[in-house]
């Protein structure tokens, strides 16, 4: 078992495919709007650098790992 001294908590948000990241500025835009900046620490689409090869040439691309899903963290302790 694993026990964080962490006291920030995570949230998960389901949205559409294709808009995670219009959904993490979104809610980062909002915070701000509102003034709770301080209480939204982090949103973030968690993806991972792949590299493909694409009509043979090499491209470095961002593949989303989990699609659909957009994570934030709570900042206020």
């Amino acid at each position: 078992m694993v026990v964080s001294s962490d006291t920030h908590k995570w949230y998960v948000v389901h949205c559409h495919s294709g808009y995670e990241k219009k959904v993490a500025d979104a809610i980062m835009d909002e915070a701000a709007k509102v003034g709770l900046e301080e209480l939204v620490s982090e949103v973030s689409v968690p993806t991972q650098a792949v590299v493909e090869v694409r009509r043979g040439v090499r491209v470095n691309s961002e593949k989303k790992i989990l699609p659909r899903i957009c994570i934030g963290q709570n900042g206020h302790e």
